[in-house]
């Protein structure tokens, strides 16, 4: 009733004929330029707030704020996005990698077509369930459910991208059975994608380059970095060599955006039977 008062100027029901409606309904407008700007100020001082609290310290309905906050002021209800925190001296090696890069492009035009960006990936033999996709319509919840195993059935696979096309996949596997990924493990697969990249680019593997992140303890061991050194020399992008790949580097290359989706969605068009016809599927393009 107060509120009524504050806004209409009155507590008669406006729905009925009279002289005090304003509109062809009879309701007053309380979506005015003073309530406007007064959900705006609210808005601005508290961001945060839920819609509930907000509407409890102003002298409108909830309802109403809400259309001020969408309809008039086109505001959204933005999700907080979760980050890792960053230290100065990660923000500074990620300026400084940028750069070399930069200046890698500008010295040579075929740099970005020569980049090979490699990276691991899990193959499960039932797929990966999204939940916004699995919709079932009706009157009542369906009886059905989706199950995962235990222990699901999967293989681990390593892919090459650059301009040039896709190496691979190679799995991680011991007799056609799957193997946790280790450094050893992690040399052989690398033995297999040189002798790929020598059979396909041979005449200009002295200018291919290859890049992998450091988040994986195999990348960076010893071993493996003193192998990438032997084959590509100074050509590397990897966290302990010449170029640092930094940590917590986002996710922004060709195989983050496109090639895992890209080959997930050939795999699992149709449930595979087994493993063995996943990664026949995995390696069609």
């Amino acid at each position: 009733m107060v509120k009524k008062f504050q806004y209409a100027g009155t507590v008669k029901n406006l729905n009925k004929k009279c002289k005090d409606r304003e509109t062809h309904s009879g309701r007053k407008r309380l979506r005015t330029s003073h309530v406007i700007a007064m959900v705006r100020e609210s808005v601005e001082q508290s961001p945060k707030r839920s819609t509930r609290k907000r509407s409890q310290t102003l002298p409108i309905s909830r309802s109403t704020m809400m259309r001020v906050m969408t309809e008039d002021l086109g505001m959204f209800p933005y999700r907080i996005q979760t980050h890792q925190k960053l230290s100065e001296s990660d923000k500074n090696r990620r300026k400084e990698m940028a750069k070399v890069l930069l200046d890698k492009i500008e010295e040579s035009d075929t740099f970005l077509k020569n980049l090979w960006t490699t990276d691991e990936a899990h193959f499960h033999l039932d797929g990966q369930v999204n939940s916004k996709n699995n919709v079932y319509w009706g009157t009542s919840p369906p009886a059905e459910i989706a199950v995962r195993p235990l222990h699901p059935c999967k293989v681990t696979a390593l892919v090459a991208i650059s301009s040039r096309g896709i190496i691979g996949p190679f799995f991680f596997e011991s007799n056609e059975v799957a193997v946790t990924v280790n450094t050893e493990r992690y040399i052989e697969v690398l033995d297999k994608f040189w002798i790929e990249l020598q059979r396909k680019f041979n005449s200009t593997l002295n200018r291919q380059w290859f890049h992998q992140d450091g988040a994986a303890p195999h990348h960076t061991a010893h071993v493996s970095i003193e192998w990438l050194k032997q084959q590509f020399k100074k050509r590397i992008v990897s966290r302990r060599c010449q170029i640092e790949w930094p940590p917590y580097t986002p996710d922004l290359s060709l195989r983050d955006v496109y090639l895992w989706g890209y080959l997930k969605n050939k795999v699992y068009e149709e449930k595979p039977r087994d493993l063995n016809q996943l990664k026949r599927r995995s390696k069609t393009r």
